[in-house]
């Protein structure tokens, strides 16, 4: 009885922390993403490559994300692991064909698309 006390205890010590400092105590829930990359690696890469060259990515105090810190918020947010991420960018260097093969697909969908955005038929 005495355990289970203290463990109630401590659980409100937890609860009142988490209340005092929401930011400070990542909770399970928060580790956890909904959304999963139905792609390749490769059209990922892509993406998070643009991204990355654009310079548009940037911590919470404006600081440019590196490389890394994109791909690694990318695979926590699609739940997906890229393994040998600088090798799979170098690939698409590489590519003989067409350097850029997710982004007129998404130029494309969103052109299509974007058209139709807020305007009900009547």
């Amino acid at each position: 009885m005495d355990k289970c006390l203290l463990l109630v205890e401590a659980e409100i010590e937890l609860v009142n922390f988490r209340v005092q400092y929401p930011g400070t105590v990542a909770t399970p829930s928060s580790f956890l993403s909904p959304l999963y990359w139905k792609g390749t690696l490769a059209n990922l890469m892509e993406l998070i490559s643009s991204l990355d060259y654009s310079e548009l990515v940037t911590d919470e105090s404006g600081k440019r994300l590196s490389f890394a810190g994109i791909v690694s918020a990318f695979e926590k947010l699609f739940n997906v692991s890229i393994s040998k991420p600088y090798d799979l960018r170098a690939d698409l260097a590489r590519r003989k064909k067409n350097l850029s093969v997710l982004l007129p697909k998404l130029k494309e969908n969103y052109e299509k698309n974007i058209v139709n955005c807020g305007i009900e038929s009547k």
